[in-house]
């Protein structure tokens, strides 16, 4: 009786907290707590995806997976049991990704090439150099962080895996 009555703040404060982020996230609050963006709070709006947008968007199932085995994921309602990931949307339908040295979207520069390995050490696999053209049901995602885990190394994702485009409500370590 004595350990559930000391269990019953713990447990109902944890309720509470529980309650509250499910209704912030059934209003599409979304909270950043990454590098790869400005840390807050962000609205999500179910409207189409276009170049230069800020999405919310799920990963195919192999790169959720990892992305979950490693922590650079939450858990959530995508592939991979994983949460959706804060990119833009540098690329869309038609658009030409090259991967060397750098990236480049139609012949402009868009961000280095990916890091070799991740913060804690760990080796990661870029995405093949080469020349993509988009298909009309593709995305190619990124951050300005130079250590973000985007699109350098998972490819292109689908449309449909864009929940939909976001906006920040309250930031407090702009870059």
């Amino acid at each position: 009786m004595r350990l559930t009555r000391r269990l019953a703040g713990p447990i109902s404060v944890l309720a509470v907290a529980a309650a509250a982020v499910g209704v912030a996230h059934s209003v599409g609050l979304r909270l950043n707590l990454t590098p790869s963006l400005p840390r807050g709070v962000y609205l999500l709006r179910s409207e189409a995806p276009t170049r230069g947008d800020l999405v919310a968007a799920c990963l195919p199932t192999e790169a959720a997976s990892l992305g979950r085995e490693r922590g650079y994921l939450g858990t959530g309602t995508c592939a991979g049991l994983s949460t959706p990931v804060l990119k833009f949307v540098a690329a869309i339908a038609g658009d030409v990704v090259e991967i060397s040295d750098d990236v480049r979207v139609n012949g402009t520069y868009l961000q280095s090439a990916p890091p070799t390995e991740d913060r804690a050490g760990r080796p990661l696999e870029p995405y093949p150099s080469g020349r993509y053209e988009l298909g009309r049901d593709e995305l190619w995602l990124y951050s300005p962080s130079p250590h973000s885990w985007d699109s350098r190394f998972f490819g292109p994702v689908p449309v449909d895996n864009a929940c939909g485009i976001v906006r920040p409500l309250w930031v407090w370590d702009h870059r």
